[in-house]
C-alpha cells in the first residue's frame, strides 16, 4: 500500500510538473486594482489551436484581468471556464474567430466582465452575436481595426455600456453604427476614421452622452447638438469645418470645446450664445480674421482661450473677467493698445509670440496684476521704461528674437517676482544702463546669442537668487569670475560657450577654480590638436605664436653657449679645408630653415583651430 501511495504521489507530481511546463505561455501575477483591490492578472501570448487549452490550466478565483496577445484563437466560452469572475479582457495583435454554437457565444457566462478590449486585431467584421449576454459590460474598445460597418443587433444586449471606442477604423457615416441600441452611452470615440457626415437620428437620441470625440475626420458640416443635455466635452479638431452657424450655440452643459485645425473664417456671438458653462475653447489654426468685444460675451466662465495661428489683425477679447489663459501667437496685429487687455484682469498666461508686434501702448499691462507668464518672443518690439508696470506677479518673461539693441534702464522696476528672463537671440552689445535691482528672485537669465562685448558685474550684483546665467555665443573676451563666485552665491551654471576667451585668461580662471575647489565640466574636444586650457578651447592672438617662435630662435643664437662653442670647435679643427666664415653661413642657413619650419608648424595649427566651436563650461557647485 505504501508503495502504491508513493507511486500515486509520483504520478501526481509528474502530472502537475507537466501541466506547469506546458502552461509557460500564460503567467499569473498579483496586482492591486483601484476598483477591485488585490487580484490576479493573467497574461498569455502565442496561443493557437494546439496550445490554447493552456489557458484552462489557470485556476484562480479572484482573476481581475486577462491579456492575450500575438495569438491565433477562436473565442469560445470554454476558454474562460476557470476565470468566470474576470472583470477585464484584453485581446490584441491577434487573429480572432468568434464562436456561435447552439446559442452559446464567445463571451457567454462572463457576467462580471466590465471592460472588453479587442483593439489592433485587424478586424474587418464583427458578427452580431459576438457580445451577446454581456449585460454588465461598461467599456468596449474596438480601436485600430478595419471596421467600416457594424451589424444591427451587435450592441442590443449591452444595456450597461458607457464607453464605446471605435477610433482608427474606416467608418464614413454614423449610420453604419447601430448607436440606437446603446441607450446609456456616456463616451463615444471615433477619431481617425473617414467620417464626412455625422447626421444621425440615433446620435440625436443619445441624450446621455458626456464626451464626443470626432477629431481627425473629414467633417465639413455639424448637425444641431442641442439635444445633448449632459455633454461636457466635444473634440472636433482636425476636420474641415467651415462654419459653426448655430449647431453648438444651445449646448448649455458644454465645458470643453476643441475646434483646432479646421477651416473656420469667422466667429460671432451667435456661434457660442448659450454656452454659459464653457471653460476651455481651442480655435487655433483656423482662418479667423476678426473677433469683437461681444464675441465671447455669453461665455462668462471661460478660463482658457486659444486663437493662435489665425488671421487676426487686432487683439480685442472684450470683457472676459474669468479668463486665465490667452494664446494669440502667430497672428497679424502689429500694435497692442491699452483697451485690448483691460478686461482680462485674472489672466495668468499670455502668449503673444510671432505676431509682428512693434508697439505696445503705455499702461497696457497696468491692470494685469495676476499675470505669471508673458511670451513676447519673435516680434519687433520697441521697449521703453516701465513697459511692464503692473506685472507684480510675473514669473516668466520671454523676449527672444526681437532684434533688441538696448534695454531701457527702468524696464523691470515693477516685476519683483520674476524668475526666468529670456533675452536671447537679440542684438544687445552692452547692459550698462539696465537696472536689475528689483529682480532679487530671478533664477535664470538667458543672454545667449547676442553681441555682448562686456558684462558689467555691478549690474548683476542685485541678482542674489540667480542660479543660471547663459552667455553663449557673444563677443566676450573676459568675465569677472571672482566676483561671480563671491557675490552670486546661488549660481550653479554659467554657460560661456562660443565666446572669445584667450588661453591666458582661461589659464588664470582654471587656476582660480582649482584653488577654490570649484568644479566645472567641459565637452570632449572635437579634435585632439586644438589649443585648450583644462579641456576648454581658447583663442590665442595671431602674433603670439610667432613672437614665441622668434624668441626661441633668438635664445638659441644668443644664449646657448654650447652651440657657439661647437661652432668654434668645428671651424678650428678643419681650418685647413674650410674658411670660418663659410661654415658660419651654412649654420645660419640651417637655423633659418629651422625657424621657418617652426613658424609653418605653428601657423598650420592656428589655421586649423580658427573655425573651432568653443567649448562650454559650467560652474556646477559650491563656493568655499
Amino acid at each position: 500500500m505504501m508503495g502504491l501511495s508513493k507511486i500515486a504521489f509520483l504520478v501526481f507530481t509528474i502530472t502537475q510538473t507537466f501541466h506547469f511546463s506546458q502552461a509557460t505561455r500564460c503567467m499569473e501575477e498579483v496586482n492591486y486594482h483601484e476598483d477591485y483591490s488585490y487580484g490576479f492578472d493573467i497574461r498569455c501570448e502565442n496561443l493557437h489551436s494546439q496550445n490554447v487549452n493552456e489557458l484552462q490550466f489557470i485556476n484562480v478565483y479572484n482573476a481581475i484581468k486577462l491579456t492575450i496577445f500575438n495569438s491565433n484563437i477562436t473565442i469560445e466560452t470554454k476558454l474562460f471556464n476557470n476565470i468566470p469572475r474576470i472583470r477585464e479582457i484584453v485581446i490584441t495583435s491577434s487573429v480572432l474567430t468568434f464562436e456561435n454554437n447552439n446559442g452559446t457565444t464567445s463571451f457567454s457566462n462572463l457576467e462580471y466582465l466590465e471592460i472588453l478590449n479587442l483593439s489592433s486585431n485587424s478586424l474587418k467584421k464583427i458578427p452580431s452575436y459576438a457580445f451577446k449576454s454581456l449585460k454588465n459590460l461598461k467599456g468596449l474598445i474596438l480601436s485600430n481595426n478595419f471596421l467600416n460597418k457594424i451589424e444591427t443587433d451587435t450592441f442590443k444586449d449591452l444595456s450597461s455600456l458607457e464607453t464605446l471606442d471605435l477610433s482608427n477604423n474606416t467608418f464614413k457615416n454614423l449610420n453604419e453604427i447601430p448607436l440606437c441600441e446603446i441607450s446609456n452611452l456616456k463616451t463615444l470615440r471615433l477619431p481617425n476614421n473617414h467620417l464626412e457626415d455625422i447626421s444621425s437620428s440615433c446620435l440625436t437620441s443619445m441624450d446621455s452622452i458626456e464626451t464626443l470625440d470626432l477629431k481627425f475626420n473629414k467633417i465639413k458640416h455639424l448637425p444641431n447638438f442641442s439635444h445633448f443635455r449632459f455633454i461636457i466635452n466635444i473634440f472636433l479638431e482636425n476636420n474641415e469645418i467651415e462654419d459653426l452657424d448655430t449647431s453648438l450655440s444651445s449646448v448649455r452643459s458644454l465645458q470643453h470645446l476643441n475646434l483646432q485645425n479646421n477651416k473656420l473664417q469667422r466667429l460671432t456671438e451667435k456661434n457660442l450664445k448659450e454656452m454659459k458653462n464653457l471653460a476651455t475653447l481651442n480655435l487655433g489654426n483656423n482662418s479667423i480674421t476678426e473677433i469683437t468685444d461681444t464675441t465671447f460675451s455669453h461665455n462668462p466662465g471661460l478660463l482658457s482661450l486659444n486663437l493662435e495661428n489665425n488671421r487676426l489683425f487686432s487683439l480685442r477679447v472684450g470683457n472676459m473677467s474669468s479668463l486665465e489663459e490667452l494664446v494669440v501667437s502667430h497672428n497679424r496685429f502689429t500694435n497692442i493698445v491699452q483697451n485690448d487687455l483691460k478686461n482680462v484682469k485674472k489672466l495668468k498666461t499670455l502668449h503673444l509670440s510671432n505676431c509682428s508686434i512693434e508697439n505696445i501702448e503705455k499702461n497696457s499691462f497696468k491692470e494685469m496684476n495676476k499675470l505669471e507668464l508673458l511670451d513676447l518672443s519673435y516680434n519687433s518690439l520697441q521697449l521703453y521704461d516701465k513697459l511692464f508696470d503692473g506685472l507684480k506677479e510675473l514669473k516668466t518673461l520671454d523676449l527672444r528674437n526681437n532684434s533688441l539693441n538696448n534695454l531701457p534702464t527702468n524696464l523691470f522696476q515693477d516685476t519683483p517676482k520674476l524668475k526666468l528672463l529670456d533675452m536671447s537671440h537679440n542684438r544687445l552689445v552692452k547692459l550698462s544702463d539696465i537696472e536689475f535691482s528689483k529682480l532679487k528672485t530671478l533664477e535664470k537669465l538667458n543672454l545667449s546669442f547676442n553681441a555682448l562685448i562686456d558684462i558689467d558685474e555691478a549690474i548683476l550684483k542685485p541678482l542674489i537668487g540667480l542660479k543660471i546665467i547663459d552667455l553663449e555665443r557673444n563677443q566676450l573676451t573676459s568675465i569677472d569670475y571672482e566676483f561671480i563666485l563671491q557675490e552670486l552665491f546661488n549660481l550653479r551654471t554659467l554657460n560661456v560657450k562660443g565666446n572669445k576667451f584667450s588661453c591666458e585668461f582661461l589659464s588664470k580662471m582654471i587656476t582660480f577654480f582649482h584653488q577654490k575647489s570649484v568644479k566645472y565640466t567641459v565637452h570632449t574636444a572635437k579634435t585632439q590638436d586644438e589649443e585648450n586650457v583644462g579641456g576648454i578651447h581658447c583663442q590665442e592672438n595671431m602674433l603670439q605664436p610667432m613672437n614665441k617662435t622668434l624668441s626661441h630662435a633668438e635664445s638659441i643664437l644668443v644664449n646657448d653657449s654650447t652651440v657657439l662653442k661647437e661652432i668654434y670647435s668645428i671651424t678650428k679643427d678643419d681650418s685647413a679645408k674650410m674658411n670660418v666664415w663659410l661654415l658660419t653661413i651654412i649654420l645660419l642657413v640651417c637655423l633659418l630653415f629651422i625657424i621657418i619650419g617652426i613658424l609653418s608648424y605653428r601657423l598650420y595649427f592656428f589655421i586649423k583651430r580658427r573655425n573651432y566651436i568653443s567649448e562650454e563650461f559650467e560652474l556646477l557647485e559650491g563656493k568655499p
